[in-house]
């Protein structure tokens, strides 16, 4: 049987970087989404305020 040797792919230095920026970036992405989602719904539930409750008759 002949000794099959697996190759390495090499990886240079540019594809390196660029995956590592595209996966921060991915995450970057994926935060501002939740972020967006997060404060939609806490603006959709916000209670209704009326400005005559802050009034105070005494000073």
């Amino acid at each position: 049987m002949a000794n099959k040797v697996k190759k390495r792919k090499k990886i240079n230095k540019i594809n390196l970087w660029a995956t590592i920026v595209s996966i921060i970036a991915a995450i970057g992405l994926i935060g501002l989404v939740a972020g967006i989602v997060i404060i939609a719904t806490l603006l959709r539930n916000k209670p209704v305020l009326n400005p005559s409750d802050f009034d105070q008759q005494e000073s």
